[in-house]
């Protein structure tokens, strides 16, 4: 039908073209023949008489268009309105439906009567030129939230295939008071002053004052620049409330609040630092989006705080911040209190089951042994969770070296044996890891109803829930800092051999590179009460030594390394190399170590079907935020995660994407 009006207009313009080109050519005989006044007057009448008719048919062809078109339209009006029956459209109008019919060939050729669509610029397109995402639409058909654009209206749509035939209803009023609402939905969030009491402490009152006048001052015109109420309910702590524009605003900005503040404490010396918790999103009540705020605020916290989390509803945590790495700000009450604690716990326990996480290291079997040590002093039946295949390879020979079989057999229990022996009554200690699918046997967290988390890494979107102890101290260079500690407050003295006590140096050296980084006085300090247990430096370093070939390969590993970015190093090893979590750690130490080195990731395969990367960086530079992204987790300036299932080079040009972003987005991925 659409077709026999194209082909008439298109007649329509070609007999115009020709009476152009007809009139065009008389002008130009009347210029030439402009000397012969008599031809000129003739030629002035001829034209004059030609333009005449030229009216009278135009004026005829296209009435005759308009009468022909119309038949054809009148024509399908009465065909569609057989099927629908008149007496509906004016309840299609009413509900602001719109019904669309196209043929065989895609053309839309009937519209219903409507005000919200130009019948003109809807009959004789095709359905893809009208609606490009047509075919998608039509699986979704039977969805009630599909819409489309038209003629900026918003349209929910719904597709009829077998009778070509497409309804829309106009929720354009709808959709902008949805999103008005959306924009005045309300978030609720936490600012707390991370280090107020330490800093209050340390400090002379007036110097003290000084600084959280400054950082208050910071805060109220951060609340001011966005328009959110705020009001302070403690010394340290600030509740704010806003709405979604409000939030977007912020975010855009990436929290600049953060940055004001490091700026602030670089210029005037100031030592305080801020976190923030946000809770937002389509939830249920105010109530439900400040429990989300005050679960942000505790993670921030937990993280060693200096950053923002938000807490969306049914959406994974986001993270702002975490550009300095974390003071220390542990207490000796503290300490007692906890010794305690675990001592009572033990004591009721049937019995204790103690495990690290997979690919244990040093620092996972010393605090293990640790742990078994407080154990043993209590009287207690424990095992350290030990499998030779999860354990990394310079550990399990240090392990093995050290204490001999029947001693191995008499402080381990394999994964098999813990399964027979866990019951409800059963203590699970877990240390140097807080999540779940990290431990050596996943399992034993759904039998053993008490559980202990003992652990120094940031606390990542994956964690225990309700532990009945937790000591998670992100502040601490390691968890058998963590478990050293424990052992020096028990109230009896614990009975801690040379050899335990070794491992636990060890996992202390292990996570500082030898006390070069991420220490404090509380680090030195249970160094120095390893030293009292007859702790030995030389023994340590010889856990270290390398054998021959490994030390060509990490030196070959060293040689491989490339700029990824300004002062950001990769080094691979080969694809068929397994190599050790160990190696991979110190070839990023000895990277780092090089002058003009500010971040460096070192990938390798440590398994058939994984592949483990181990990051290291300098104060400046946050590698445990790319790594998160990537799966894994650990501390501001040392991380590392392990992917499975993949290639040495996917793990690379994933890495390099997450580095880009990082960048991109001034330390955020």
């Amino acid at each position: 039908m659409f077709k026999k009006i194209k082909k008439d207009r298109g007649n329509i313009l070609l007999i115009f073209l020709i009476e152009f080109i007809i009139s065009i050519s008389l002008v130009l005989i009347a210029f030439f023949l402009d000397n012969y006044e008599i031809v000129h007057i003739y030629s002035i009448y001829v034209m004059l008489l030609y333009f005449i008719l030229i009216c009278f048919i135009n004026i005829f062809l296209m009435s005759h268009f308009l009468n022909k078109a119309e038949k054809y339209l009148n024509r399908t009006d009465i065909t569609i309105a057989s099927i629908f029956g008149n007496e509906v459209a004016p309840v299609f109008e009413f509900g602001n439906i719109v019904i669309l019919v196209y043929n065989e060939v895609e053309e839309i050729i009937w519209i219903s009567q409507t005000t919200l669509l130009r019948k003109e610029d809807i009959l004789g397109q095709k359905i893809y030129e009208l609606i490009p995402k047509f075919d998608e639409l039509s699986l979704m058909s039977n969805s009630k939230d599909v819409y489309v654009n038209l003629n900026g209206k918003t349209f929910q749509i719904e597709i009829n295939i077998g009778m070509r035939v497409i309804y829309l209803k106009d929720t354009t009023s709808q959709v902008l008071q949805s999103e008005k609402m959306e924009m005045e939905r309300p978030f609720i969030g936490h600012i707390v002053i991370d280090n107020y009491q330490d800093v209050y402490v340390s400090l002379q009152e007036s110097s003290f004052v000084l600084h959280v006048s400054e950082v208050k001052e910071l805060i109220n015109n951060f609340a001011k620049k966005y328009n959110l109420f705020i009001r302070s309910y403690n010394n340290d702590s600030f509740l704010i409330i806003g709405e979604e524009e409000n939030y977007l605003n912020i975010a855009k900005d990436k929290f600049s609040i953060m940055d004001e503040m490091r700026e602030m404490a670089e210029k005037n010396d100031n030592p305080l630092t801020i976190s923030i918790g946000i809770g937002k999103g389509n939830t249920t009540s105010i109530l439900r989006t400040s429990e989300l705020s005050y679960m942000a605020l505790n993670m921030a916290l937990s993280r060693g705080g200096d950053q923002v989390v938000i807490n969306a509803f049914g959406k994974p945590l986001e993270y702002y911040g975490a550009k300095n790495e974390i003071k220390q700000t542990r207490s000796h009450v503290r300490g007692r209190v906890l010794a305690a604690s675990l001592a009572n716990l033990v004591k009721a326990s049937k019995n204790v089951i103690i495990t690290g996480h997979k690919n244990a290291d040093f620092d996972a079997i010393g605090a293990s042994l640790g742990i078994y040590a407080i154990c043993k002093s209590l009287k207690a039946n424990a095992y350290v969770l030990y499998e030779d295949d999860l354990i990394e390879l310079y550990t399990k020979r240090a392990f093995k070296s050290t204490f001999t079989s029947s001693e191995i057999s008499e402080m381990t229990i394999s994964n098999q044996k813990a399964l027979q022996i866990a019951t409800e009554q059963t203590l699970l200690i877990i240390v140097d890891t807080h999540n779940k699918d990290m431990i050596l046997l996943p399992k034993l967290v759904d039998i053993c109803k008490d559980i202990c988390v003992i652990d120094h890494h940031r606390k990542g979107d994956s964690f225990i829930d309700n532990p009945i102890f937790q000591y998670h101290e992100p502040q601490s260079s390691s968890a058998s800092e963590l478990v050293t500690e424990l052992i020096f407050y028990q109230a009896n003295k614990v009975n801690l051999s040379e050899d335990i006590a070794n491992f636990l140096l060890a996992g202390m050296s292990l996570d500082t590179k030898f006390f070069k980084v991420g220490t404090s006085g509380k680090t030195f300090e249970m160094a120095m009460i390893l030293k009292n247990y007859q702790a030995s430096s030389e023994a340590v370093s010889d856990f270290f030594r390398e054998e021959y070939e490994e030390k060509k390969l990490l030196s070959s590993i060293v040689n491989s390394a490339t700029a990824i970015a300004v002062g950001i190093y990769m080094a691979k090893a080969s694809e068929d190399d397994i190599i050790t979590r160990t190696t991979l750690s110190k070839v990023a130490d000895e990277i780092l170590d090089i002058k003009g080195v500010q971040a460096v990731f070192v990938i390798g395969r440590t398994a058939k079907n994984q592949i483990s990367i181990s990051a290291r960086s300098t104060p400046d530079f946050n590698v445990q935020l790319i790594m998160e992204s990537l799966g894994g987790g650990g501390h501001f300036s040392k991380a590392a995660t392990q992917i499975e299932n993949t290639s040495v080079e996917n793990a690379a040009s994933a890495l390099r994407e997450k580095v880009k972003i990082y960048l991109r987005d001034g330390g955020r991925v």
